[in-house]
């Protein structure tokens, strides 16, 4: 039974996903060590292995988004566009819930702390909370583990520092990032809003009054792995459905076209999206200066959370690489990308 008017600070997530077991068994993880009562995950293809791993973690639910699953649901049919499934089953979630607070995100996303400070402290007229996103990056290291690396946040000084840190692939960045600047949204329960990707859908006669969470930010994995980030690229790239395109930011467009161009070079891909996603010395002392490092404090384990949960859960970037190989076969013949 939905509540009347979302109060208090319990929380649960909402996320209609496309990845991995392991990752999705970590995102749950996290989340639920994070406070969350309850991660609701809709699985956009069917995977057995991911339910049943996810079978075996209490305060997870797994849906299965199959046509029958459609046929049922109050649109009737499979929305062609992946961000309006992503809506559909926020909103599925909303309606029937007794939750305070819905946060609705990706699985490539995760939390820098728990957010129930925030929740509690949060104004009774406030209808929903952003949390700022960092996005993590790479030190001129191996990649030893998924998680590894630095986050970096998006600079207000962008037009002016952006050229002088980062060079030619400026153009490829979005105020220092590969990925999106919006953030996520926690969002009460009980007040009409629409859930959005990143935001309330705009209602008629109404204005949502937003706010900041505080001490908190959304840590943003844009690319567990290069191999991971290549194929998200790719789909932006060759993904086709009726309508008006979906809209992307002119550095997205210019980073999945790149990518496109490059695909069948190995060394060619992996050296581009290197420039991109890594830190230099340099460029990570430039971006302290300008406050555009995150530290997470304490530092958000991931993987420790995860394997606490799971033991024996295999999140190295390799074993993550030969199962994006196995599910995306398909798109990797298509676009001839070599691995």
């Amino acid at each position: 039974m939905m509540r009347q008017d979302g109060q208090g600070g319990d929380w649960i997530v909402v996320a209609t996903v496309d990845e991995p077991a392991p990752l999705l068994a970590a995102f749950a993880a996290h989340h639920l060590a994070m406070g969350a009562r309850q991660v609701q995950l809709f699985l956009d293809r069917p995977d057995a292995g991911a339910q049943a791993l996810l079978s075996g973690l209490p305060g997870v639910r797994v849906t299965l988004c199959d046509p029958a699953y459609w046929a049922r649901h109050p649109r009737g049919q499979r929305p062609p566009r992946h961000t309006a499934r992503q809506k559909a089953n926020a909103a599925l979630v909303q309606a029937g819930t007794d939750a305070a607070w819905i946060l609705h995100c990706d699985a490539d996303e995760f939390l820098s702390a728990p957010p129930r400070p925030a929740l509690d402290a949060a104004e009774a007229d406030t209808d929903w909370l952003t949390l700022p996103v960092a996005e993590r990056a790479f030190r001129p290291l191996p990649q030893e583990g998924l998680f590894d690396g630095l986050f970096r946040r998006p600079l207000e000084d962008w037009a002016e520092a952006g050229p002088l840190i980062h060079g030619g692939e400026a153009g490829y960045l979005n105020r220092g990032l590969t990925g999106h600047t919006a953030g996520k949204g926690l969002f009460r329960t009980g007040r009409g809003i629409e859930i959005g990707i990143h935001a309330p859908v705009p209602a008629a006669g109404r204005a949502w009054t937003g706010a900041a969470a505080r001490d908190l930010r959304l840590l943003h994995f844009d690319g567990l792995t290069p191999l991971h980030l290549a194929l998200k690229l790719l789909k932006r790239a060759t993904e086709t459905y009726g309508g008006p395109p979906r809209p992307h930011g002119a550095h997205r467009i210019a980073q999945f076209t790149e990518m496109a161009r490059l695909a069948p070079d190995r060394r060619g891909w992996r050296e581009f999206l290197r420039r991109l996603q890594t830190v230099t010395e340099a460029q990570e002392a430039a971006l302290a200066a300008r406050h555009g490092l995150f530290a997470p404090d304490p530092p958000a384990d991931i993987a420790q959370v995860a394997g606490q949960a799971l033991p024996g859960l295999d999140l190295s970037p390799d074993t993550f690489d030969a199962a994006l190989q196995a599910r995306e076969a398909e798109l990797i013949a298509a676009t001839g990308l070599a691995v």
